[in-house]
């Protein structure tokens, strides 16, 4: 199942999409105190599923909640790729070894540090350096414009690759 939809939509990949049997839920923890934890949680739930079923009728009720980590203001740009990263790690350790879905999550996760990286701007989140080592996966990773963007950016923004 994983293979078949984490990709295929945004909506797979948002863990209140769906209702999961007990012991499917009891199986994928969360990961605590991040955003984006549903990257990670229904990526879980699908590989561990054998089977999904798709209906059209609204079942949820989204109730927002002012504090929640989502709403609160205290954003963390970079969790969606600690918990993309996660997902990586712990499809490894399950023996997920399908090497064009994990190529993809490799871009995945390239993209959401690029992403960091181009928000620059932002004071919050002052990069001075770039890992010599992290800089090459990330050109091996990206596509030819964000490997382009990224050596600009780069520059533009005076961040030292060691």
């Amino acid at each position: 199942m994983l293979k078949r939809h984490y990709f295929s939509d945004f909506l797979w990949k948002i863990a209140c999409n769906a209702v999961y049997t007990r012991e499917l839920a009891l199986k994928v923890l969360f990961p605590k105190g991040l955003c984006f934890e549903d990257n990670y949680s229904a990526g879980m739930y699908l590989f561990y599923s054998s089977k999904v079923m798709v209906i059209d009728k609204v079942l949820y009720n989204y109730r927002v909640n002012l504090s929640g980590i989502s709403k609160s203001g205290n954003k963390r740009p970079l969790d969606i790729a600690v918990v993309t990263k996660k997902l990586i790690v712990d499809l490894v350790i399950c023996g997920f070894n399908d090497n064009v879905f994990m190529n993809k999550l490799y871009e995945k996760l390239a993209c959401e540090i690029f992403h960091f990286i181009r928000a620059g701007k932002d004071k919050r989140f002052k990069i001075i350096k770039v890992d010599n080592s992290l800089y090459k996966w990330l050109c091996k990773n990206l596509n030819l414009r964000r490997r382009l963007y990224l050596k600009f950016l780069l520059l533009r923004y005076g961040i030292r690759v060691e």
